[in-house]
């Protein structure tokens, strides 16, 4: 089976890209998904620079904060 160039990279990498379009297109800052998903603001920029990897309850918190399936942050 051969690999897109999405594919090719880290899942830290998509999920943190993925994390951020959809926040951005929601229209939501960092602060108002933070409140959202119970997390802080530190570490949704560190998630969205890729510094962190999520747990899979992280992804799962954010897609609920954002109203997207988890497999949606990691496509």
């Amino acid at each position: 089976m051969k690999k897109s160039a999405a594919s090719e990279k880290p899942l830290k990498v998509r999920f943190a890209e993925n994390l951020k379009e959809i926040r951005v297109g929601r229209k939501l800052p960092q602060e108002g998904l933070a409140a959202k998903s119970g997390f802080s603001t530190s570490y949704v920029s560190m998630l969205e620079r890729g510094t962190r990897a999520p747990t899979l309850d992280t992804i799962e918190r954010f897609a609920s904060a954002l109203d997207v399936l988890p497999l949606e942050m990691l496509e």
